[in-house]
């Protein structure tokens, strides 16, 4: 299992490559995705839990948070508000867990723009 980031968004954030141009991976149903290269020591940030990750940099347009992702975080799944958004659960440094808002009701989606993912983190709250 592998963390995947778009090259639109690895090029948007202008951090240094580890390796550049690396051979394909095979995706679900056995197709080919181009690999631009990957990138180390991305620090992501999730409701003010800081983790550093390793990225694939394929050519694609979207990615879904995957496993790796979410076991960095020590996630527990998902569940979902009473808005219907749906929420992950992480613990921070401190061993409070925090709930993150990770999929917007009103598209669908997840959050594609930083201003989108703000807004979504914003319902983020200890319990």
């Amino acid at each position: 299992m592998i963390n995947i980031m778009p090259e639109s968004e690895a090029c948007w954030l202008q951090l240094p490559w580890q390796e550049k141009g690396i051979m394909p991976i095979l995706g679900i149903g056995g197709h080919k995705t181009k690999v631009v290269g990957i990138m180390g020591g991305v620090e992501v940030t999730v409701g003010g839990v800081v983790r550093e990750l390793s990225f694939i940099v394929a050519d694609i347009p979207k990615a879904v948070l995957g496993r790796p992702f979410l076991y960095a975080f020590q996630a527990a799944g998902s569940e979902y508000s009473a808005q219907g958004d749906e929420l992950m659960r992480i613990t921070d440094e401190d061993g409070r867990r925090v709930v993150i808002g990770i999929c917007d009701k009103e598209s669908g989606d997840w959050p594609e723009t930083p201003n989108k993912l703000e807004k979504l983190a914003g319902l983020a709250q200890d319990f």
